[in-house]
């Protein structure tokens, strides 16, 4: 296999504009990987991993979920009519379930390219 690479530089404070990498792999195919991206797609791969991280973690938290709360009517013992407030459970706010969402379409658009291949 063959590596070849090639950086191009700006004049602007000293920053690589594009840095390409171009292998050539053995069938004579020639790909190009842009090398500036990857360190991009990382950080934000790292982001939503925080995000999904920190979604889980506040969406078992207690405080953060919504309770289910029934109203029941009972008969008191002198046949007069009332209401009672019961809450049988809690469940995670809504929010959670698209923050949870659109972490996983990240995952599996970051995943794709390595299942095209």
């Amino acid at each position: 296999m063959q590596i070849k690479e090639s950086h191009r530089f700006s004049n602007v404070s000293d920053t690589t504009v594009t840095a390409e990498r171009a292998v050539l792999n053995p069938p004579g195919r020639l790909m190009t990987v842009t090398v500036v991206k990857r360190p991009i797609i990382g950080i934000i791969s790292v982001f939503f991993i925080c995000v999904s991280i920190i979604s889980f973690c506040l969406k078992t938290h207690p405080d953060m979920r919504v309770p289910y709360i029934r109203n029941i009517t009972v008969k008191t013992a002198n046949q007069n009519t009332s209401w009672v407030l019961d809450k049988t459970q809690t469940n995670a706010h809504i929010a959670f379930f698209y923050i949870e969402c659109v972490c996983n379409a990240w995952f599996t658009f970051e995943i794709m390219p390595t299942n095209i291949t």
